[in-house]
């Protein structure tokens, strides 16, 4: 993520060695919880949604050359963590120390599968 001042955000697609690269997608606000999907063929993220509770995800997708990104679920509570199955039709999360599961869908109805002795600030899955 490349922030600018105005407060927006850039996925950028960066080459080898780090340097140049394009911009996908701008947005307002944070990118979070970034990852390729789909043997890389698109680029996933999230960002705050700006009409829930602070700090719940909306989840995008993008083409990896960039493109029109799509809105692929919301979630109505905050989290602390999220990460992407491989194939992008799954996602995990942690709501404090709950870690739950969810196929990507417009809205996320995720169910417990474990529960940590912290709150967990990343997720990967195994």
């Amino acid at each position: 993520m490349r922030p600018d001042p105005t407060g927006e955000g850039s996925l950028r697609s960066l080459a080898v060695g780090w340097s140049g690269g394009k911009d996908l997608v701008s947005v307002v606000g944070e990118i979070r919880h970034v990852d390729r999907v789909g043997d890389g063929a698109r680029a996933v993220f999230s960002t705050e949604d700006p009409v829930g509770p602070e700090g719940a995800p909306t989840g995008w997708s993008i083409p990896r050359d960039g493109g029109t990104r799509e809105r692929v679920f919301s979630y109505d509570k905050p989290i602390d963590a999220l990460t992407w199955h491989p194939s992008g039709r799954w996602v995990a999360v942690a709501v404090r120390r709950s870690i739950r599961v969810a196929p990507v869908a417009a809205r996320l109805d995720p169910v417990e599968v474990a529960r940590a002795d912290y709150t967990p600030s990343t997720l990967h899955w195994a």
